[in-house]
């Protein structure tokens, strides 16, 4: 008589998956949804759930995200994103949507305090970003559409920010991982506890490393990992009050909760996805006031990127289809 859904929205957003098709098959007198961060691209991300709940009335997709959405035609089909008629929206949602602040769930809850903390780049760093940065506005310059030459360039572009050695292993580490070692090295060897998340992998290596040649005990958390090892990882992080080093899209349904401090090496370029994962060590059982600091380095493109996130854009990746708008983000410029 009753399905209830506990965070699908990583699997549920998109009316192509196999997930999405499976719950269609399915058939109950209730439905219930619970999500914290229930679209991320934009309007069209709601469609799949608002059809499983009423699917007379959104029976359609195309109606709703042409209604809803911008749709732009392209060479490589239709590219749906961002939200318009938001009023008409949100009027809408009110008939299926309950919202809850958690601000007004927990109102006794410590805050959150978000900032960042500027960077100098590496002098690898700096030359390789330049370079990186002058190759893909040479692309954008040539190409009405995004290639997938384009992409890797704005992929590795990324990636050497956070640490040079994810192209090349002979590079140094870069600033940020140093400062995060100058951090460690400054804490009381019995209370190096804080999170680091970064959006690759591959750079937890790099940074493990790195901490651990300074006196960090250092955890990992990442895609893949068994629900026993998960556990195993956070409980060695609470009882030796160690470092735990977190892959940004892996940050969801756990708690961190016993440390007040995360530093981001790196971010998503979707801010639903970096504040998930802020909100690991942000939780109802939280007792102190929790500092978030993003090492945003100094006249780099992810510079520009943190203060489109920063202004409300909850996704910059939506300029990812757009070469004219990529462009414009690099330059400093608004999309």
């Amino acid at each position: 008589d009753m399905i209830i859904l506990d965070e699908p929205h990583t699997w549920l957003r998109n009316r192509k998956t196999v997930s999405f098709k499976f719950m269609r098959t399915f058939r109950s007198k209730y439905l219930i949804i619970m999500t914290g961060t229930p679209a991320s691209k934009g309007a069209q991300d709601l469609w799949p759930m608002l059809h499983l709940l009423n699917r007379k009335v959104f029976s359609s997709y195309w109606r709703f995200v042409n209604t809803f959405c911008y749709v732009d035609d392209t060479q490589w089909g239709k590219d749906v994103y961002g939200t318009r008629n938001k009023e008409a929206l949100k009027d809408l949602l009110a008939r299926y949507m309950i919202r809850r602040l958690k601000a007004e769930v927990f109102p006794e809850m410590p805050p959150k305090l978000v900032d960042t903390i500027p960077i100098t780049m590496s002098t690898t760093q700096h030359l390789f970003h330049d370079q990186l940065r002058d190759d893909l506005l040479g692309m954008l310059g040539d190409h009405l559409v995004m290639t997938p030459n384009t992409l890797t360039c704005v992929l590795r572009l990324r990636q050497v920010l956070v640490c040079p050695k994810l192209l090349n292993p002979e590079m140094d580490y870069g600033a940020g991982i140093e400062y995060l070692q100058q951090v460690t090295s400054e804490m009381d060897p019995d209370d190096r506890h804080f999170v680091v998340f970064t959006p690759f992998k591959a750079a937890l290596t790099f940074i493990g490393e790195a901490l651990n040649d300074v006196g960090g005990k250092v955890g990992y958390l990442y895609g893949g990992m068994s629900t026993g090892d998960l556990d195993r990882s956070i409980r060695t992080f609470e009882e030796e009050r160690g470092i735990m080093l977190c892959v940004i899209k892996y940050a969801e349904s756990f708690s961190l909760a016993s440390c007040s401090l995360a530093y981001f090496l790196g971010a998503e370029w979707d801010y639903t996805e970096d504040e998930q994962a802020e909100d690991r060590t942000h939780r109802a059982e939280t007792k102190e006031t929790v500092n978030i600091h993003y090492l945003q380095y100094r006249n780099s493109a992810e510079e520009r990127v943190m203060e489109v996130l920063a202004t409300g854009h909850g996704n910059v990746s939506q300029f990812l289809s757009s070469p004219r708008d990529l462009q414009k983000l690099l330059l400093g410029d608004k999309p």
